[in-house]
């Protein structure tokens, strides 16, 4: 029998059916020609093909009658490939001379990969039963290895049977994923449809398909990220958009339409429930409902929250009650809320979206609401009148989370709600919290980490959550989600975010998810923002846009009013409502004049008209005005108003001239506002001059600060009568006290007029003095940052301390891993301090390492290489010999770590002829002798492990294959030594170092050593860089010792410990051990998860100079990955790219590309070859003692060169190994006998 296989490249097999099986080679091929014509008889089959045609696509240049001869001579020699037992002239069973020219004859002697492809899909389309179908198809998909001759990509007479085929076969693979859907096996189903987008990235049925599989297992989020792929695909690779049906099954997923489903696996009965199919945008199939997903997914898992154990709401600022007792106006937006809220406890959730200008009122009317809901849960407003049993679900009241958006915090991912809900849930008794979903728990801990201390035994976060940063948002996200709807089904949820215009990306993300699962869920979503500072907030802009009722312009509550009644009756309302808050007019104006003065509206007539044109109805200003007026005379209010606001004369000029913006088109940045700033400034000039001078003070040391820095700010000064002078500023509303005992003004505006109203030298003066406060305060070690903030604002006097401060600063954010942060700080640190100043020197060495470590935990080869270079300089200016020392030995290590191994082992030179150059007696002389034997030792190791491999002269077939050379003894008390020569924190990467190079040498008891005291000594000094790495490597060695068990504790600590990296820093660190599985999932055959990982570490070193060493690793893992695949050509190419770079790849990797050419060699039967690979392998891995990759080689020799006669090197290093008690690698050579 002869097997044809034409997916992928041709390969053809003779003798199929016996032992003595054959693959036809190169070399069986006399003529290229042959080969190509057996492929176009085969596309063609089974109509015959011309001579004229044959000739003209494969000799178009010849004359007729040359290429005449030459086709019969061509077929002569496909005939006696495929025959070659055929007598002379006998006729051809297979090739068949067929008028006007050639046919292939499909004979029974012939099996014909795409014949029997075809024949199984054409089987599938008759089965009787579901699972008969699935079977077959199963069977098809795995004939198609790759496209139809793809060794002839450009073959005119290939491409129309190519594209014909691959659409067979996606055709195959889709319904194939519907059939694994319908029976619930949404992974095979997913695999499918990403199989089919691996080959044809822009076939946008399948991303709906993928989307709606990806959303019906419960992994909405990836179906969102699937729908963006191929948004962003469609629009680079075709310039369009998807389509109207693609955007259907988004806009379903987004709204919550498709969710998990449970099916029921009916194969045992060969039946297989048809899946729904996606239907026209303006039909789509309804799937569930919302209700019933909503129960679908809460049974399995009942969530059992009495609702008297939870908490009424989150720690939120204290209410006002007096300025909540002065609440006016209001009523309709009052009403639209109440309905809402009455909505809520249905079951049926609300967005509102309260947009206004700073001071109009949103986060007023929102307090305002909520006091009265949160003290008369039973009786909410509106329902006064009502009887008790028509009440609804209003008795068991509302859980209510009050969120508020900070301008420092807009770039900290999920900052308001992580505080918000984290605070929340910090209230909460340990049996509550257990109640919720752990796995979402889980996910909140990375933002909250007491939850993890609270309760130890959540689950620890799968690989993926911290190799994936975009999957690991996507999971927060979800884990967010996830316990806000929770706790929503457990009780009513009221959701209020405030300042959402300084609200960050992620959170953002989180209320647009939330906000499309509302219409079955109780809860009522408030977002309060200014409209004036959306062009500020792009991402915010864009989500309020798709949140935005229909039409898509904005619609406002005054400008649909009938939507209060239409809530009250309970008729169906869009869950979204833009409330613009606005200002006052003179009627509202009046009557907050009226409850404020205690007099008659019509008595204070001209007062509201001057306050209304002052303040343009603005509420704050109004109050901040009538505050002012409290304060001053009370006989003639009227004249104290026009003393107050009466119009400057450049004032009066400009209102003349009416081409100028008016007043209320001016107020754009209302803490300058002129009107706002003297309103405030008229009452901060009534403060008396103590109280003032306090109010000047609180204004620098900025919002939200405690009582117990104020009065360590003013002890031993002229503020003698703190507690009187704080009480004024607290009965005039300048200040408010929290819940929690400490201080903040009532509003920016009014701290930013105090502040900037201030002169140069009070401020400096000012902030010098909360400076030496902040500094003596016991907790002054945790905020050095805001120490050197008040320094560096107190003038250049202070520069010093200044930079002490940011040097303090840069080492705290090393151990928070604010690495990126720390580097600004010390850099500022350093342009601050004299380099020539004894005084400074100190701080100068501190900042130089502390920029150092950080450069280092960023994977920033400039950064290092500059910072070290700075640090050798200044300890060879100072005679420094241990500061040298490390600064080199750091240096050395960091680069060969970042893959520049040349340039590594070239400063290592250099500091071994620094070293012996030193004259230094005594113990240090000593000391500096065993820590410099320690770094000789390395450098041996090192030139000989990365030495160039010149070629021999001799041939391969006469050299004599090369025997193991044991490495050196190991330096004694290699880590002793070390820590003599160097400071704990410094000896971290050279040991590291010294330990990696034992271990790929075998000496596994030492490399063990060295690298366990690494991870000790970098735990200690939050070097978790090196952590992950060092854990990595002890997994390799308990791997080489057998110890599996161990191996896998190691690489979870490695993982451990890659959580808390910041995102870059993580991918980088992630190279290592992406690589080491990489190449340990080759050995068991998994090929897809290698060149998963082996192309996520090509896309995350994607425009880095550095690594180098790792870069190539990659490309040599990808080509044994399409060595393993028979992509010969592909496999080749990549070896031999890789290995021209010989000086920048690990030698153990080195050993596996030549281990990989041999095969090559091999698979084209060109024996010599194989033994020039093999011949270099073993040469290179036993002369630089790679113990483990010669063993590895000894292995190949025995499959592809059985013969060659190594059994004496076998035997040496089998003793080698069995003296070591290395009993893995004894059970390998065991296997290589013969």
């Amino acid at each position: 029998m002869i097997q044809l296989f034409t997916f992928g490249t041709l390969q053809v097999v003779r003798d199929a059916d016996r032992a003595t099986a054959h693959a036809v080679t190169e070399s069986d091929w006399h003529t290229r020609q042959a080969r190509q014509l057996l492929k176009i008889l085969i596309t063609e089959r089974p109509q015959p093909v011309s001579t004229d045609r044959l000739v003209d696509i494969l000799w178009p240049e010849s004359t007729p009658s040359a290429a005449a001869t030459t086709l019969r001579s061509a077929i002569n020699a496909l005939r006696n490939v495929l025959e070659p037992e055929r007598r002379s002239r006998a006729p051809s069973k297979y090739i068949l001379t067929k008028t006007p020219g050639y046919a292939f004859h499909h004979h029974s002697d012939i099996w014909l990969d795409v014949a029997e492809f075809e024949s199984l899909l054409d089987r599938a389309a008759q089965a009787a039963t579901p699972l008969e179908q699935q079977t077959t198809l199963d069977a098809a998909a795995k004939l198609y290895q790759d496209d139809y001759l793809t060794s002839d990509p450009y073959a005119d007479w290939a491409h129309i049977e190519r594209e014909r085929l691959r659409e067979r076969y996606f055709a195959a693979l889709l319904t194939l994923a519907e059939l694994h859907a319908a029976t619930g096996h949404y992974t095979a189903a997913i695999a499918a449809c990403r199989r089919i987008i691996a080959r044809d990235a822009v076939r946008e049925n399948v991303y709906q398909a993928l989307m709606r599989y990806q959303a019906e297992s419960g992994d909405s989020a990836s179906a969102l990220l699937t729908y963006e792929r191929c948004r962003a695909l469609l629009a680079e690779e075709l310039g369009a958009d998807p389509s109207p049906l693609t955007q259907t099954w988004h806009q379903r997923i987004l709204n919550g339409e498709i969710g998990p489903v449970t099916v029921a696996a009916q194969q045992s009965s060969g039946m297989i429930s048809a899946p729904n199919r996606p239907q026209p945008r303006n039909q789509p199939t309804p799937i569930h409902s919302g209700q019933q997903q909503r129960q679908a997914a809460e049974s399995p898992t009942p969530l059992i929250l009495p609702p008297q154990t939870l908490p009424a709401q989150s720690f939120a600022t204290d209410l006002d009650h007096t300025e909540i007792s002065h609440f006016v106006g209001r009523d309709r937006e009052l009403a639209l809320l109440l309905a809402r809220i009455e909505r809520a406890q249905d079951g049926y959730g609300s967005l509102l979206l309260l947009e206004g200008e700073a001071g109009v009122g949103k986060t007023h009317l929102v307090h305002h609401l909520l006091q009265k809901v949160m003290n008369e849960p039973g009786n909410m407003p509106g329902q006064e009148s009502a009887p008790r049993e028509q009440r609804g679900s209003s008795a068991a009241g509302f859980t209510v989370i009050h969120a508020t958006c900070q301008p420092l915090e807009q770039h900290l991912p999920f900052a308001p709600l992580s505080e918000a809900l984290g605070r929340f849930l910090y209230s909460l008794p340990d049996e509550i919290l257990r109640v919720l979903p752990a796995a979402s728990l889980a996910q909140l801990a990375q933002l909250t980490p007491s939850l993890q201390d609270r309760l130890p035994d959540l689950p620890t976060l799968p690989v993926e959550a911290w190799s994936n940063s975009d999957e690991n948002r996507q999971r927060l996200i979800n884990g967010l989600i996830t316990v806000l709807t929770t706790l929503a089904n457990a009780r009513p949820l009221i959701l209020f975010v405030d300042d959402l215009h300084w609200a960050d990306t992620d959170s953002l993300a989180v209320l647009g998810r939330l906000a499309q699962r509302l219409p079955h869920l109780p809860l009522l979503i408030m977002l309060a923002y200014r409209g004036s500072d959306l062009d500020a907030n792009e991402p915010l802009a864009t989500l309020l846009y798709t949140l935005r009722p229909h039409p898509y312009s904005p619609q406002s509550y005054h400008d649909k009013e009938h939507l209060v009644d239409k809530a009250r009756a309970q008729e169906p309302v869009q869950p979204t409502v833009v409330l613009t808050v606005r200002r006052f007019d003179q009627h509202e104006v009046s009557i907050l004049v009226s409850q404020l003065t205690q007099q008659a509206v019509r008595e204070d007539a001209q007062l509201v008209t001057m306050l209304l044109a002052t303040t343009q109805g603005n509420p704050l200003f109004v109050m901040e005005a009538l505050r002012a007026l409290q304060e001053r005379q009370r006989s003639e209010p009227a004249l104290a108003w026009q003393r107050l606001l009466a119009p400057t004369p450049s004032e009066q000029l400009l209102a003349a001239d009416e081409s100028l913006p008016t007043a209320s088109e001016a107020i754009l940045n209302l803490g300058k506002n002129p009107r706002v700033q003297e309103i405030s400034l008229e009452r901060i000039h009534r403060l008396p001059a103590a109280a003032r001078h306090l109010l000047h003070l609180c204004s620098v040391i900025g919002r939200d600060f405690s009582l117990d820095l104020l009065e360590q700010v003013t002890v031993s000064t002229a503020d003698t009568d703190l507690v009187a002078n704080l009480d004024l500023l607290l009965q005039r509303k300048f200040l408010l006290e929290r819940p929690d005992e400490r201080l903040d003004f009532s509003h920016e505006i009014v701290r930013q007029v105090a502040y900037e109203n201030m002169s140069i030298l009070e401020r400096r003066r000012l902030h010098r003095r909360v400076a030496d406060a902040l500094a003596a305060l016991p907790r002054a070690q945790e905020i050095p940052g805001e120490i050197a903030f008040h320094y560096r604002q107190s003038g250049p006097g202070a520069s010093r301390l200044t930079a002490q401060y940011r040097v303090l600063a840069g080492e705290r954010l090393l151990h928070t891993y604010g690495f990126r942060q720390a580097v600004g700080y010390l850099d500022e640190a350093l342009a601050l301090l004299n380099r020539h100043d004894p005084a400074d020197a100190p701080w100068v060495q501190r900042a130089l390492e502390g920029r150092g470590l950080a450069y280092e935990s960023l994977f920033d080869p400039t950064g290092v290489t500059q910072t070290y270079r700075e640090l050798q300089q200044w300890a060879t200016s100072r005679g420094d010999h241990t500061l040298l020392l490390t600064a080199y030995s750091r240096q050395v290590s960091m680069l060969g770590l970042l893959g520049q191994q040349r340039e590594s082992n070239d400063l290592l030179q250099e500091l071994i002829e620094t070293l012996k150059t030193d004259d230094v007696d005594g113990e240090t002389a000593e000391r500096r002798r065993r820590g410099t034997a320690v770094m000789l030792d390395l450098f041996e190791r090192r030139r000989q492990l990365f030495r160039p491999d010149p070629p021999r002269a001799t041939a391969f077939d006469n050299e004599v294959w090369a025997a193991y050379t044991p490495p050196p003894p190991v330096v004694a008390a290699p880590v002793a030594a070390m820590l003599e020569a160097l400071q704990p924190v410094h000896a971290v990467l050279p040991l590291f170092d010294y330990g990696w190079t034992l271990l790929i040498q075998g000496q596994l008891p030492e490399a063990v050593h060295c690298l366990e005291t690494v991870v000790d000594l970098a735990q200690q000094s939050d070097q978790l860089s090196v952590v992950v790495i060092a854990y990595h490597q002890l997994a390799v060695a308990a791997r080489m010792r057998g110890d599996l068990a161990t191996c896998y504790a190691r690489n979870e600590q490695s993982v451990a410990f890659h959580r808390k990296l910041q995102k870059r820093a993580g991918d980088l660190v992630s190279v290592w051990p992406r690589i080491g599985s990489s190449f340990a999932a080759l050995q068991i055959g998994a090929l897809d998860e290698a060149e998963q990982r082996l192309r996520r570490v090509i896309d995350v070193l994607q425009g880095l100079a550095s690594f180098r060493n790792h870069r190539n690793s990659a490309t040599i893992g990808l080509g044994l990955v399409a060595l393993a695949r028979g992509e010969i050509a592909q496999a080749e190419q990549l070896l031999h790219t890789a290995l021209m770079d010989a000086t920048y790849l690990y030698p153990y990797i080195h050993v596996q590309a030549l281990l990989g050419l041999a095969k090559i060699a091999d698979q084209r039967a060109e024996k010599s070859g194989v033994h020039q690979f093999l011949h270099q392998a073993l040469r290179f891995a036993g002369e630089r003692s790679l113990l483990e990759e010669y063993i590895d080689t000894l292995s190949a020799i025995r499959q592809l060169a059985p013969n060659a006669p190594v059994d004496q090197q076998r035997a040496d290093v089998l003793a080698y190994v069995q003296a070591l008690e290395i009993a893995s690698l004894v059970d390998k050579l065991t296997q290589t006998k013969s």
